[in-house]
């Protein structure tokens, strides 16, 4: 799946400018909140090994939004940090 460069890029930005909030972890999910214009609820669901968000492209389309891919480089930036790699 193509993912264009001006949603790889907003999804930087989000993270660079600290605008990612991982709210809750359960065992099943990790809920996130990202701070862009309104507030997207973004989800990770463990089990399913799948990300949905509340914004309008992902609805729409039902493909990565920038929302969601900032929280994956989040998580990945975080595990990273965690682990030393």
């Amino acid at each position: 799946m193509r993912i264009s460069e001006i949603v790889k890029q907003k999804s930087k930005n989000f993270v660079k400018n600290g605008k990612i909030l991982k709210e809750i972890e359960t065992p099943q999910r990790i809920h996130f909140t990202v701070l862009s214009k309104d507030l997207h609820s973004v989800i990770f669901d463990k089990k399913e090994k799948s990300w949905s968000c509340d914004c309008q492209f992902f609805s729409l389309k039902q493909k990565p939004c920038s929302h969601i891919l900032a929280c994956k480089l989040y998580l990945n930036l975080s595990r990273k940090n965690i682990y030393g790699k």
